[in-house]
């Protein structure tokens, strides 16, 4: 609706998470998309890995981002296997808990279901972020930015370190410019880092990669090295801990249930 404020859309980003996005893990409220988050690597036949994830995924109800849908930074989280993603017979995907622990069973059963697959790797992704730079030369582009940045997911927080526009009335008149020089009547800068949990993350990151001007970095992810046999007495137990964020004397942009907020940083609390 064109009539909707950037603030307000706050308050559908669980419906654009779960339609335009299609990784939100199943319809419902927004607190879903901070549930826990895992992140499994097989090795095996890429058709059986297909087929195995789409029954789970029917069985479950939820959703898996592919390995290849997500611009990881290489190393992100602790040493990925080599050539994960670059070996036909190695495959990675993001999953919720649910789904998590259906996968792990099939992978780890004794033979593995489907055969030609097994468990390379489990962990959990407690979250992730990323930085990004901006450098708009037409407002109307700087606004659409701003209001990206403005609408985080429920749970995501973005600090801009710097944010600032300048304005030159009389820089596109005739003068004595370089040759070739770029010459802007309006300028907007802006860099930051985007942190939170992993589908929020990746949703703001999706959100920002079209947008001209705006030049993210690949996301880095906060995670750890889980046995499988432990993974239903995690998912029975309560909420999963919160990732650490770094402080410091920045500007943050909050996402949550109502509408966006400008924020100072604040203390967040240690894991339960």
């Amino acid at each position: 609706n064109a009539d909707d404020s950037p603030t307000d859309n706050a308050n559908l980003r669980h419906e654009a998470l779960g339609g335009d996005l299609d990784f939100c893990p199943r319809p419902g409220p927004c607190w879903l998309c901070a549930m826990a988050w895992y992140e499994i690597a097989a090795e095996g036949d890429a058709g059986a890995w297909e087929r195995l994830l789409a029954e789970q995924e029917a069985g479950a109800g939820e959703r898996a981002v592919r390995g290849p849908e997500v611009p990881l930074r290489p190393g992100s989280g602790g040493e990925h296997l080599p050539g994960l993603l670059d070996a036909g017979s190695r495959h990675l995907a993001f999953v919720p808990g649910e789904l998590a622990k259906r996968l792990a069973a099939a992978l780890t059963a004794k033979p593995a279901i489907p055969p030609g697959l097994r468990l390379a790797r489990l962990r959990e992704v407690t979250g992730g972020h990323f930085d990004f730079s901006v450098e708009a030369f037409s407002e109307p582009a700087a606004q659409e930015i701003r209001a990206v940045l403005g609408t985080p997911a429920p749970g995501v927080e973005v600090r801009l370190t710097r944010d600032e526009e300048q304005r030159e009335p009389k820089a596109g008149k005739p003068g004595a410019v370089e040759l070739y020089a770029p010459v802007h009547c309006y300028a907007y800068r802006a860099w930051g880092t985007v942190t939170g949990p992993f589908p929020g993350v990746l949703d703001l990151h999706r959100r920002l990669h079209p947008l001209p001007f705006v030049y993210e970095k690949k996301l880095e992810l906060v995670a750890h090295q889980l046995d499988p046999a432990d993974l239903p007495r995690r998912l029975g137990g309560g909420p999963p801990p919160t990732a650490a964020r770094p402080g410091g004397g920045v500007e943050m942009w909050r996402g949550g249930v109502g509408k966006a907020s400008r924020f100072r940083p604040f203390r967040v609390p240690g894991r339960r």
